[in-house]
């Protein structure tokens, strides 16, 4: 019997003020990638998640990457890289199609066209680019139906669909910065939705929960329920802004006032006047979440409440500002990322990177990592429950 080939993988995650990577080796068709080394490098590059000096950000990268080439004695054979810009956007609409073949039996082209037809309902679509379609519910005939449907009759397939979008000119930076570093990618994955897969358990994502990743730029958004992502978003508000608010309202340097956000100040300053600087910013972030949760009708609707990730986590009290804002349970961190890599990552600061390895599109073998969460979405969901905790 042949060895199965062992291939390097590589998650990249460009941050707002870090660019991480990530490596894991993946031996034969259904191995759950093992993360071999991490790196990171900060970087002036990126502002609230937009690349804002592509020379610099393609260096970062591509040091990131030849790094772990040179360390491993190993070509990557799949990378991927992962954005949560300011703007992230999602959308639920639904697609209609009749069934193409004579005896009404739905296929793949079917579930494909209905996708593609609510996909002509989205606004803005000159200046927005789609990352993922994902769908939520199917009716055949008009009836709900429960998943999968391919193999069953209709006549008139309905698809209401989750389409996650990005600015079209902040893709096109991110492609010319990574032709830029010489790095052919995979793919270009929402970090909101790599992040999940090894930060939320299947209780969570069953019962409703949101993952919000407070970040240095910004602060990015993702809502499950029924296992399915239901919204995926991203505000233009991150630890960055709270460590600036400090700074103004004390009058001291941003380094000074970084270190007082995290409560690692040893410099004399009033408690008092930082907490509510504080307050009133996590306040800010807040109102704009419970008004991504209203689109969605689950403000304050959510049983498992909200996973508090990202740098913004480590501020002081943050627990309770926001349970007092958000109405809901608050959990900042999550072990979740140590069971899933069976102890091989306890930072979650690179769940991006290594949930990103599951959209890895491998034609040529089991698709294991194919299609995790868009049009396919049943067959991908068998082979990822196999390792989701």
């Amino acid at each position: 019997m042949a060895k199965a080939k062992t291939k390097l993988l590589i998650g990249i995650d460009i941050g707002s003020s870090t660019i991480r990577a990530l490596a894991a080796f993946s031996v034969g068709d259904y191995s759950l990638p093992v993360p071999q080394m991490s790196l990171e490098l900060p970087t002036e590059g990126v502002d609230k998640g937009r690349i804002i000096d592509t020379t610099e950000v393609a260096s970062v990268i591509s040091k990131l990457v030849q790094s772990i080439e040179e360390e491993l004695d190993e070509k990557a054979k799949h990378i991927v890289v992962t954005i949560a810009p300011a703007g992230l956007q999602s959308m639920q609409l639904s697609g209609f199609t009749r069934t193409t073949r004579g005896d009404a039996i739905v296929t793949s082209i079917d579930i494909e066209q209905a996708i593609k037809d609510g996909a002509t309902h989205l606004p803005d679509q000159k200046n927005r680019a789609v990352l993922h379609e994902i769908p939520l519910k199917y009716k055949l005939d008009g009836v709900e139906a429960s998943l999968p449907v391919l193999g069953l009759r209709a006549n008139k397939i309905e698809i209401r669909t989750l389409y996650i979008s990005a600015q079209k000119q902040l893709l096109n930076t991110v492609k010319a910065t990574l032709v830029e570093a010489g790095i052919k990618v995979d793919d270009i994955v929402a970090g909101p939705l790599a992040e999940s897969v090894p930060l939320l358990t299947k209780k969570e994502r069953k019962a409703g929960v949101l993952l919000a990743n407070i970040g240095a730029g910004a602060t990015s958004l993702v809502v499950y329920e029924n296992n399915i992502p239901q919204l995926v978003s991203s505000i233009a508000l991150g630890g960055n802004d709270i460590t600036k608010d400090i700074a103004i309202g004390l009058k001291i340097p941003l380094e000074d006032a970084e270190e007082i956000k995290c409560g690692t100040s040893t410099l004399p300053h009033s408690k008092r006047r930082v907490e509510e600087i504080v307050e009133a910013r996590i306040a800010d972030i807040c109102e704009k979440i419970n008004k991504e949760l209203e689109t969605i009708h689950r403000r304050e609707l959510l049983p498992s409440g909200v996973v508090v990730t990202g740098k913004g986590a480590l501020i002081p009290k943050i627990e309770y500002i926001m349970r007092n804002e958000l109405k809901l349970p608050i959990k900042t961190g999550s072990n979740t990322i140590v069971e899933f890599t069976h102890g091989n990552i306890s930072d979650e600061s690179y769940a991006r990177c290594f949930g990103s390895l599951f959209f890895i599109k491998d034609s040529s073998e089991s698709e294991i990592f194919f299609e995790v969460f868009t049009t396919l979405f049943t067959k991908a969901k068998r082979y990822l429950s196999r390792f989701l905790p």
